[in-house]
């Protein structure tokens, strides 16, 4: 009956605290954003139904293996080790982040394969962390107290288990709305102060060239005066003797012949006489 259940249940409590099994400090993390979770319940429960309703209507995207096992029953035991033990045989790219343990609300004897010492073993020395979540709220079976998370119903587990996509929203636009808030109130001094600089290099570089320019127009008039051509072009002339020009006439003699560069053309003559500037020494 309940009662002998309920004592031979105390006893193995004990036993189970004494061992430390039940202390939190060898509990595993259990993480609230899993991708993966290895689900052990009857396909055909209400628990199951909840659980993933739940889970569906909170998170998308989240990868569900579902081991189907007795939740009550001779075989309930066995077929809930066998699925603990099959999720931890699985290699690390297919092992789920979380393993889930759940069913729902019943008497004390449906409920005892989660006070089943072999089960509570073979949670305890699961290598994936565990959520036992069995629904009912007078008694804590033996498997919850072991479990790395207890949650009270198959409904509650799925909300510790997955972010409120609704909520996760809400927190991205507000956040999002700060970060805009946040740039404009920063790059707005900075967009100025950028305008400025750019505004006062243009001016700078305008001015560079604009004296550029000056100087160049000057240099142009500077060459073109001096420009052989255009001193011909005023009325002078060029006097070259054997191809070279001539700046004395103590560099030429009677007979030289010249040749005289005129803007428009070339003289050939030859020197009669010779007339020198008295004041010239």
């Amino acid at each position: 009956g309940e009662g002998s259940i309920k004592k031979a249940s105390d006893l193995l409590r004990e036993k189970l605290k004494k061992e430390g099994l039940f202390e939190e400090s060898r509990k595993k993390y259990v993480t609230s954003t899993p991708q993966s979770i290895g689900l052990i319940t009857s396909l055909e429960s209400a628990a199951y139904q909840d659980f993933i309703k739940i889970i569906n209507n909170r998170w998308t995207g989240l990868d569900i293996h579902i081991f189907n096992v007795g939740v009550q029953g001779v075989n309930a035991v066995d077929q809930n080790i066998k699925a603990v033990e099959y999720f931890n045989a699985l290699n690390n790219e297919n092992t789920p982040d979380l393993l889930v343990i759940t069913r729902g609300g019943g008497s004390k004897d449906d409920l005892s394969v989660y006070d089943d010492e072999r089960l509570v073993r073979a949670i305890a020395i699961s290598n994936i962390p565990t959520v036992v979540a069995v629904g009912h709220e007078v008694d804590v079976c033996l498997a919850e107290l072991v479990a790395d998370k207890r949650a009270s119903t198959p409904s509650n587990a799925a909300e510790l288990l997955t972010p409120d996509k609704q909520a996760v929203l809400s927190e991205f636009k507000s956040q999002r709305l700060q970060l805009d808030s946040m740039l404009r109130s920063t790059l707005g001094g900075k967009i100025d102060l950028v305008k400025q600089i750019k505004e006062r290099l243009n001016n700078a570089i305008s001015r560079v060239i604009s004296n550029a320019e000056t100087e160049l127009h000057a240099s142009r008039q500077l060459l073109s005066a001096l420009n052989p051509e255009q001193v011909l072009k005023r009325g002078y002339s060029v006097v070259r003797y054997n191809g070279k020009a001539v700046g004395s006439v103590k560099d030429l003699a009677i007979s030289n012949q010249l040749a005289i560069d005129m803007a428009d053309g070339q003289l050939q003559v030859t020197i009669d006489d010779i007339l020198k500037k008295s004041n010239m020494n």
